[in-house]
């Protein structure tokens, strides 16, 4: 038997609170060794108008096993379609059984949102109150959500390109988050940054989105958005002048993070640049932000471990809750 699981049950299932719970798990369990995450499988579709990704994960000490399956295709906007599509399998770690399938677009805004939360609340500054939003989408509103768990924040300023959709932002996220806020939608980039205290690019952009010399002291970036070599959210001015940078996991930024491998290429920077993995810092390994000064960087590709632990979350969330409807596909 087989619970699936739709993208509203899933909201009304899960908090973002103990999703970033679980996403701090998820951390330290994958940088304690125990977990199996390899690196994604990634195949061009259509002369290279769309993409899938195979993201399968195994957390051994958590009983998390399962796969996500992603799509791409950024030609969808024009015939009203959504540019990225997913889907996750949950599995039971003694039998393979499939326990769940589950609408993986909001699970991955959720759990992305949650890493950042999870990131931000070591990071980000204790008195950060000014976050700018780079990108008006689905993952840029659970980011939001994200933050506000971890630091009370007091302006929001968003910037799109199509300023339809940064008003449309504000308007929906101004019901969802009811904290006294001032909203605003700022008229360029440099704008966006130079008062910020956590900024958070949540675009499919392959060119930076701001000025990384428009960075104050004690700034909090987090960055979700690119997910390949080719792309770039992050200028190397950024990179280079962040204190600490921090990843889900080393091996695979290293590899896809265009917001890293471009300076490294550039030669402006080596690998050493990369502080440590987020986990080393939940396991007390490694430190978090030290002082107000220091410009601190989380940068995500991508991390199967935090789709796994979100997944088995939500699946039993909604097992306690009575959501989701179940089936058997063996009849």
């Amino acid at each position: 038997m087989m619970l699936i699981l739709t993208r509203s049950e899933i909201q009304k299932a899960v908090t973002m609170k103990d999703a970033i719970e679980s996403a701090r798990q998820a951390f330290s369990s994958s940088s304690a060794g125990l977990a199996d995450i390899p690196l994604r499988t990634q195949i061009n579709v259509t002369d290279d108008r769309g993409v899938m990704l195979y993201m399968p994960g195994y957390l051994k000490d958590r009983d998390a096993l399962g796969v996500k399956i992603v799509s791409v295709f950024l030609g969808n906007q024009k015939i009203g379609k959504e540019t990225i599509q997913s889907i996750v399998l949950l599995q039971d770690t003694d039998t393979g059984q499939t326990l769940a399938m589950m609408d993986g677009v909001y699970l991955t805004a959720l759990r992305t949102g949650a890493a950042s939360g999870a990131a931000t609340s070591v990071l980000a500054r204790d008195d950060a109150s000014v976050v700018a939003i780079f990108g008006a989408g689905q993952q840029a509103r659970t980011q939001l959500e994200a933050m506000a768990q971890v630091r009370s924040i007091k302006t929001v300023l968003v910037y799109d390109l199509s300023k339809a959709a940064a008003e449309a932002y504000v308007s929906s996220m101004r019901e969802k988050i009811t904290a006294d806020i001032q909203w605003l939608i700022a008229q360029d980039p440099e704008d966006a940054v130079v008062d910020a205290d956590i900024i958070i690019t949540a675009t499919v952009s392959s060119v930076p989105v701001f000025p990384g010399k428009a960075l104050k002291a004690g700034a909090h970036i987090n960055g979700i958005g690119s997910y390949k070599p080719s792309m770039q959210e992050l200028d190397s001015e950024t990179i280079r002048r962040a204190h600490k940078i921090y990843v889900d996991n080393r091996k695979a930024a290293l590899e896809e993070a265009g917001d890293l491998i471009v300076p490294i290429r550039e030669g402006l920077l080596t690998e050493d640049c990369v502080t440590g993995e987020i986990g080393e810092v939940f396991n007390r390994l490694k430190p978090g932000r030290e002082n107000d000064q220091e410009i601190t960087l989380f940068k995500t590709v991508g991390f199967a471990a935090l789709d796994m632990i979100v997944a088995q979350l939500a699946y039993r969330e909604a097992l306690a809750k009575g959501f989701g409807q179940v089936l058997d596909i063996t009849i």
